[in-house]
C-alpha cells in the first residue's frame, strides 16, 4: 500500500481529483480527503481580462508597489479576533478547491475589512462554498466543465465580483448551514447553476476588486495591505514541515487551489508565505514557522509560491460589499 506521502506525490487528473480506488484512499489518508479541483486554463485567463476594467495588481494597486520589502504581516490574527475563535480551515469532500480557497479569501477579506480597515460593517460569515463554487463553473464558466469536478481561478474571481458572496442560512428549502457537498455538486452540473432566488441576495455583497498577480513581490504587497491572495496552480508539497516549519515543493504536483495568509520578508529570514489549505488540521506534521502557523496551513519558500504565480491563475481580492453596523438611537422614557 502506498504511504501517505507517496499518495501525496502523485499527478492529478485533469478533473482535479486524484484516480483512487476508494478503500486505498479511506486507508492510506485516515479521514482526510485528498481532493484537488483546480483546472488550468488559458481560454478563462483571457476572458477574466477583456472582462475587468483593470485586470492586473500592478495596474490596480500602482501605490502598494514595495509596501511588503523588509516587513512580516500575519492576517489571520485579524480574522480570529473579528470572528472570535480560533482559525479553523476548511474540509473540502469534492473536488471544489477553488470555491474553498475562494469562499475563504472573502471571509478572510470581510473579517481585515473590520479589523484592519475599521470599517464600521457587521460580520456576516462564514460563507456558502456551494453557492460560489457552482457560480464559477456554471454561471460564469458556462458549464464547460462537462464531467468531474473543479473550476479555475479566473471563473472564481469573477463570480466573486458578479455573484456576490452568500451567508450560511437557511433560504427557504435550502440548508445551507453547514457544508453540503452534494449541492455543490449538484449545482455545479452543466445547464443548472445556483437557484435564482439566491442570486438577489448574495449579488449585494461582491468582493469589487479581483486582480491577477503575476509575481511573488505583488503577491506580497497586496498581502502586506491585508488583502488575502488566491493562489491556483499544480505546484504541490511534502506533508512534513522542516525544522523552521517549511513544507517544500520537489516535484509534487496537486492541482489545487490554496489562500495565501501571511508573508516574511524580515531581513535575514527565510522569505516565504503561509498558506491555508482545505483539507482539515491534521494532514500534515512537524515543527511550526516561528511566527506561527495556523492549523491545516503550512509556510512555503518564496521560489515555490512564484513558482505557482507563474502559471498565471493567482488573484489578490480587495473591496468586499459588507453589512453596514447599524448606530441605533436610545430613548429613555
Amino acid at each position: 500500500m502506498l504511504s501517505r506521502r507517496e499518495l501525496l506525490k502523485l499527478s492529478l487528473g485533469a478533473g482535479g481529483a486524484l484516480i483512487l480506488p476508494s478503500t486505498l484512499r479511506a486507508a492510506a489518508f485516515a479521514n482526510r480527503p485528498i481532493h484537488g479541483g483546480w483546472i488550468k486554463s488559458d481560454e478563462a485567463r483571457r476572458e477574466f481580462i477583456r472582462n475587468t476594467d483593470k485586470p492586473f495588481f500592478a495596474d490596480a494597486a500602482r501605490s502598494l508597489k514595495g509596501s511588503s520589502a523588509g516587513k512580516a504581516t500575519l492576517l489571520w490574527p485579524y480574522y480570529e479576533s473579528v470572528t472570535k475563535e480560533k482559525f479553523t480551515p476548511f474540509y473540502q469532500e469534492i473536488g471544489d478547491c477553488v470555491g474553498e480557497a475562494g469562499v475563504l479569501g472573502a471571509q478572510f477579506l470581510a473579517a481585515i475589512q473590520i479589523a484592519l480597515l475599521k470599517r464600521n460593517e457587521q460580520w456576516k460569515g462564514p460563507f456558502s462554498v456551494e453557492y460560489s463554487y457552482a457560480a464559477s463553473r456554471v454561471e460564469i464558466g458556462g458549464g464547460k466543465i462537462r464531467r468531474g469536478d473543479g473550476s479555475t481561478g479566473s471563473w472564481m474571481a469573477e463570480a466573486l465580483q458578479r455573484y456576490g458572496l452568500l451567508p450560511r442560512g437557511v433560504y427557504g428549502k435550502y440548508d445551507l448551514t453547514k457544508y453540503r457537498p452534494d449541492l455543490g455538486r449538484a449545482w455545479g452540473r452543466t445547464g443548472v447553476g445556483v437557484p435564482d432566488e439566491l442570486e438577489p441576495i448574495a449579488k449585494e455583497h461582491p468582493v469589487k476588486t479581483a486582480t491577477l498577480v503575476e509575481n511573488w513581490e505583488q503577491a506580497a504587497d497586496s498581502i502586506s495591505n491585508g488583502y488575502p491572495v488566491l493562489l491556483c496552480s499544480s505546484v504541490g508539497y511534502n506533508d512534513e514541515t522542516d525544522r523552521v516549519g517549511f513544507l517544500h515543493h520537489g516535484r509534487i504536483v496537486w492541482y489545487h487551489a490554496m489562500l495565501l495568509i501571511g508573508v516574511d520578508r524580515r531581513p535575514g529570514k527565510r522569505e516565504g508565505g503561509c498558506i491555508a489549505n482545505s483539507w482539515g488540521d491534521n494532514w500534515l506534521t512537524g515543527p511550526k514557522h516561528e511566527l506561527g502557523t495556523p492549523a491545516g496551513c503550512f509556510w512555503a519558500e518564496r521560489r515555490d509560491i512564484e513558482k505557482a504565480i507563474l502559471q498565471g491563475d493567482t488573484f489578490a481580492l480587495s473591496n468586499y460589499v459588507g453589512y453596514p453596523r447599524r448606530n441605533l438611537d436610545y430613548l429613555l422614557f
